[in-house]
């Protein structure tokens, strides 16, 4: 029982190329140059593109923000009033009244005109 070389080949030949094939095939939809792969690179670029989107939005609300600072576009009673309100200070004369302290005292008003009008 001898097996000749041409038996061989027909069977060797075409089994290699057919596992040859079936490699291929798990590579394209499981290796790292996949169609799978390929989808989640584009969900990625399609988020980056939202998030820079957003982000120049932000940059030129900033620089349009930063244009406003210009001495050219400045209002000086709306600089004193921000500057005042970020930093908590109050111009000589002024009367400040904390806002916990305001809230207490509507409150308490609030209180005493409704036990008023129960009487």
């Amino acid at each position: 029982m001898r097996i000749s070389l041409k038996a061989i080949l027909d069977f060797l030949l075409p089994a290699a190329v057919a596992c040859w094939i079936a490699l291929e095939l798990f590579a394209a939809f499981y290796g790292p140059s996949s169609f799978r792969t390929l989808q989640e690179k584009q969900r990625q670029v399609v988020a980056l593109r939202v998030e820079t989107d957003a982000l120049q939005s932000r940059l030129d609300a900033l620089a349009r923000r930063a244009d406003m600072l210009h001495s050219s576009h400045l209002d000086a009673e709306l600089l004193d009033e921000r500057v005042r309100a970020v930093l908590g200070f109050a111009a000589p004369g002024e009367i400040v009244i904390p806002i916990d302290q305001y809230e207490a005292a509507i409150a308490a008003s609030g209180k005493q005109e409704s036990a008023r009008s129960a009487k």
